[in-house]
């Protein structure tokens, strides 16, 4: 999301709530925003619902940037701050802010693309595929849901290294911050889904610091022997 969604209501301390808010009746308690009802058993919390067919004071759940999301509580502080309500604490306008704690709907909200390429100039990299189609998809590619940890690291191919890692995309930001403001030296990528698409693309090109040894085996045969006359190795470092 960008920013924090929010709803105000204006108007005197102790006058009546206007009805674009949408704030229903719940035994005698004016409820929440979104709220459909309160628990039944143990102590009495508000349930939410109907976030696609209500709006309140003309704003939509969807205008307000949070597909994906419903609401589990609100309370009185930020976090665990204060208690979960059941409702307003008076069913009036009031000097008071309350904090709604999110969670996924369960459904997926936004689309991660993992990609693996060679880099520009790098004609071949084992394992990538290869031209017209150079993207290897990752193993996070794909719709999630928001609110879940993810993380990326960059393929281990020898003789060949990470040169970039990238993070675009409407959700980049978010991710972003939550790493601290720019992708780490280790090209480890975590972050915490939102509902805005993210890209990374890891691009990979050879590692001149990594040596290996070739093995060359010349063999001289005769034509009526399967026993070679002549061996001769070199080792190329």
């Amino acid at each position: 999301m960008a920013g924090t969604p929010e709803i105000t209501v204006t108007g005197n301390v102790g006058d009546a709530i206007p009805a674009a808010y949408n704030l229903q009746n719940f035994s005698g308690r004016t409820g929440l925003p979104w709220q459909t009802g309160i628990t039944t058993t143990g102590t009495p919390v508000a349930e939410f619902g109907n976030y696609a067919t209500t709006t309140v004071n003309g704003q939509s759940w969807a205008a307000l940037g949070l597909d994906g999301y419903e609401i589990k509580e609100f309370r009185g502080g930020v976090g665990l701050a204060d208690f979960p309500r059941a409702g307003l604490d008076v069913g009036t306008i009031q000097n008071q802010t309350y904090y709604a704690t999110l969670m996924s709907d369960g459904t997926d909200a936004m689309n991660l693309k993992e990609e693996h390429v060679p880099a520009s100039g790098t004609a071949y990299v084992p394992s990538l595929n290869s031209a017209p189609d150079p993207s290897t998809k990752g193993p996070k590619n794909g719709p999630h849901k928001v609110l879940e940890s993810i993380q990326t690291i960059p393929y281990v191919i020898p003789g060949y290294k990470v040169v970039n890692a990238t993070i675009t995309g409407a959700g980049s930001a978010k991710a972003l911050q939550y790493m601290g403001g720019s992708i780490p030296s280790s090209k480890f990528i975590s972050f915490i889904t939102s509902n805005k698409d993210v890209d990374i693309k890891y691009e990979y090109a050879i590692n001149p610091d990594k040596k290996f040894t070739v093995k060359v085996v010349d063999k001289v045969w005769q034509n009526d022997s399967a026993t070679p006359v002549h061996t001769h190795t070199h080792q190329i470092p």
